[in-house]
């Protein structure tokens, strides 16, 4: 499988996609009022956060091996796991991954902000419950906060992808090329190495 880069890093982002996908899930029944069990609702959690894995996964590997950007549009898919609860993860794979980058320190300040904003807003949503106007028991809030910021690091650090730099393309010979200037494929005999 070594031979394979594009197919490591889909099966590694689809695992870590899945593995963060179950967190959520146990993280979202410790919270309910009324815990309980949903087919669809697990399988739709568990399939979004694994698409998005796999979408990041194949991203990594074609800038690692200079691929072209379109790979990019792997991502779609697994983006619809932000859309309704997902939205406050939104500012964390947005502009989170500027954290784990190695770029200027205000990025990853930035970075910081970004992640912290979604947990700012999760508190200010729990601070007040709308029907009875009080406040959620302190330990369920506590709770509620640390679960979010720690699914919303491994949201930053999966987006920190969208912040690496590509690898230059490999040049390929051409027509007009001599094969003297055009780099060695190892294994593979040169002209010089064939009998004349």
């Amino acid at each position: 499988m070594s031979r394979h880069p594009m197919l490591r890093g889909a099966l590694a982002g689809l695992g870590l996609g899945l593995l963060w996908g179950v967190a959520a899930r146990i993280y979202m029944r410790l919270l309910a009022e009324n815990p309980s069990f949903s087919w669809v609702g697990t399988l739709f959690i568990l399939g979004l956060a694994t698409l998005l894995g796999t979408g990041l996964g194949l991203v990594h590997s074609a800038q690692s091996e200079g691929r072209r950007r379109w790979w990019l549009l792997a991502l779609f898919p697994g983006v619809l796991l932000f859309a309704g609860q997902g939205i406050p993860f939104i500012p964390a794979f947005a502009v989170g991954g500027l954290l784990f980058s190695r770029r200027h320190w205000a990025l990853r300040a930035l970075g910081a902000a970004g992640t912290a904003s979604g947990v700012v807003l999760l508190w200010s949503i729990m601070r007040l419950d709308e029907e009875t106007m009080l406040s959620a028991p302190p330990e369920l809030i506590t709770r509620a906060l640390v679960g979010f910021a720690v699914l919303s690091l491994g949201v930053a650090a999966g987006s920190s992808v969208l912040y690496r730099r590509w690898a230059p393309r490999p040049r390929r010979a051409t027509v007009d090329e001599p094969m003297d200037s055009v780099e060695a494929t190892p294994g593979v005999a040169g002209p010089r190495a064939v009998a004349t």
